[in-house]
């Protein structure tokens, strides 16, 4: 994202705290900017993989969104789905888009669970038929749907229906621990569950709000510091 409109994205911001509708362009746009300047504040390039910065990529987030009223639901893995599958840590976001409430999954580090080495059957640890340690989430995206992941990837956010849904949460469930290898399958849900599963987001943010800003990491209009291009 170059040549950020920081006039646009003010009155984005000022549409939504008057709780006025956005276009599908404006909120889209709203996103890449949460999305594109919470990475610029995690990593000093975008060649990094993200790993271990989905907790800290989050409390930036939802303290930003909070600040202008929007509503978010900060959601674990192993809260919201299933204990011993793959932790981590992304937002629900609420947007009114043409008057109609829409929900995104917003997840700025996903691709840290797309390594090759980590993506493939040599990951696993098998004993006794049980997995002791899984392949990552991207081993368990099907060819049908690489497309859809691969935008999600780039832009860090998708529109949350049931589809999505089910491809986003199943890439996690399926990554669940001490159960037979060939169980692994049927570790599914429908769409409708996982949302109904992320809506119920609410879990405690690693970092304080005062934490976020004595290290310059909180995201405000106009900024502080232009974010850089990576």
């Amino acid at each position: 994202m170059t040549n950020i409109n920081y006039e646009e994205l003010d009155k984005i911001e000022n549409k939504i705290k008057n709780k006025l509708p956005l276009t599908i362009a404006e909120a889209n746009y709203f996103l890449d900017f949460v999305v594109y300047t919470t990475r610029c504040k995690i990593v000093k390039d975008f060649n990094e993989t993200f790993e271990y910065k989905c907790d800290l990529a989050q409390s930036i987030i939802t303290y930003y969104l909070k600040s202008i009223g929007v509503e978010t639901f900060p959601n674990a893995t192993q809260t919201a789905i299933s204990p011993n599958i793959e932790g981590h840590n992304f937002n629900i976001v609420r947007l009114n888009v043409l008057d109609q409430i829409k929900d995104y999954i917003v997840d700025a580090t996903y691709r840290q669970f797309f390594l090759k080495e980590n993506c493939q059957d040599s990951k696993f640890i098998v004993y006794n038929g049980l997995v002791l340690v899984s392949a990552h989430p991207g081993y368990f995206i099907k060819k049908e749907d690489y497309e859809l992941i691969e935008d999600f990837l780039k832009h860090g956010y998708m529109e949350m229906n049931e589809k999505n849904a089910k491809v986003y949460g199943d890439s996690f469930f399926q990554t669940k621990t001490n159960i037979p290898k060939k169980d692994i399958p049927t570790y599914k849900l429908p769409g409708t569950s996982y949302i109904k599963l992320f809506l119920k987001g609410n879990v405690s943010l690693s970092k304080s709000e005062e934490e976020l800003q004595t290290n310059n990491l909180l995201i405000s209009l106009p900024p502080k510091d232009k974010p850089k291009t990576l």
